[in-house]
């Protein structure tokens, strides 16, 4: 595995804290209370039924989704507010964006721009974000690429790449801001059957680097080898949590033993 996917954030500690989180879409209630905790180095995975809250969260993390109540913080951070003399602030443009950047996200559809080559798509963050030259990003994003096993695609455009490649290109984008934490929401769900594992191989090498990660998804069976801690999510909050092993083998509440009745 490349040293592209080395992380060294410190020791262990609580990297993730979502307190109380409620979202509304109109008089929607999409979240209704969501707490969660995520470690420095693990693999926390969510399922949960269509509609129970789960793509909205990692949106909420990422601040792609405002909330209207409730506090998220990522590594001592309070994502989307300062403190200033007892009173909070919404954050400028910029400051957000700062810290949206520590934050790599990977969508259901890869959402890589057509008129660029792959290693353009890789590039073009870090030099927006970061104002750093091709020259500099260059090696480090060939590095990334050979980690997810294209860098013989290069200067391929997204439309000569099957969905799996346009997949693990847009992993290898999410990391080349060099992020602390990783969400994935449904990466695999949008792939042909014989594509999925090659998206997941790359993950669970991203995971075993120490990489601390929150996924979406609906493979059991990753969940179960590669994840540290799972939640269960119905209804705009979180109903059961504990080990691959507790949840998928001796789930306690019975939501969840109905919910993994049907996708068994």
């Amino acid at each position: 595995m490349s040293d592209q996917f080395s992380t060294n954030h410190g020791k262990s500690s609580c990297v993730v804290r979502l307190s109380g989180v409620h979202k509304f879409f109109g008089d929607a209630h999409i979240l209704t209370g969501v707490d969660l905790e995520v470690n420095r180095g693990e693999v926390a995975v969510i399922i949960g039924p269509s509609g129970s809250g789960k793509s909205t969260t990692l949106r909420t993390i990422n601040l792609l989704e405002n909330i209207q109540a409730g506090e998220i913080w990522v590594d001592g951070q309070r994502m989307g507010l300062r403190e200033k003399e007892g009173t909070l602030y919404e954050l400028t443009p910029a400051q957000t964006a700062a810290q949206r950047a520590r934050i790599g996200m990977v969508f259901q559809h890869f959402h890589l721009f057509p008129h660029m080559t792959v290693i353009e798509n890789l590039e073009l963050a870090p030099k927006l974000m970061q104002h750093r030259s091709s020259r500099d990003l260059r090696t480090e994003s060939l590095s990334l690429l050979e980690s997810v096993g294209l860098k013989s695609k290069a200067e391929s455009y997204p439309k000569d790449l099957s969905g799996g490649q346009q997949q693990r290109v847009a992993i290898a984008r999410a990391l080349a801001l060099k992020p602390q934490l990783m969400l994935f929401d449904e990466p695999t769900s949008a792939l042909d059957p014989e594509l999925v594992g090659d998206v997941l191989g790359v993950m669970k090498d991203l995971a075993e680097s120490g990489m601390t990660m929150i996924v979406v998804t609906h493979e059991m069976g990753f969940a179960r080898e590669v994840a540290d801690s799972m939640v269960f999510m119905d209804q705009g909050r979180v109903i059961e949590r504990g080990t691959p092993g507790e949840i998928l083998d001796h789930p306690k509440n019975e939501r969840t033993r109905a919910f993994l009745e049907r996708v068994r």
